[in-house]
């Protein structure tokens, strides 16, 4: 039994370190835009290094619903170095 009362607040962090990691603050627009935009500009200097630190930097937030879409579609071709097809979907988005 004492065992089982030193593991169990061990036991209880880890879940909610988890639920923290789930419940990340959503992307408002404006953020969105700006990642857009850093992006664009990292694919067209072919910058792997600047699209893979935007990348870093977004994977703190949510993705809002209606950009997740295009936003999984840039990361696809970001991870294949893909920069026309990034610009090609940035293009298309705006």
């Amino acid at each position: 039994a004492a065992l089982d009362a030193e593991l169990a607040p061990h036991m209880e962090d880890e879940p909610e370190e988890e639920e923290e990691a789930e419940e990340k603050p959503v992307a408002d627009e404006f953020l969105m835009e700006s990642v857009y935009e850093g992006l664009k500009e990292a694919a067209e200097a072919m910058d792997c290094d600047q699209v893979e630190a935007i990348m870093q930097e977004i994977e703190g937030y949510a993705i809002p619903d209606k950009e997740k879409e295009t936003f999984d579609l840039i990361r696809e071709k970001a991870d294949s170095l893909d920069y026309d097809g990034m610009l090609e979907v940035l293009g298309n988005h705006q």
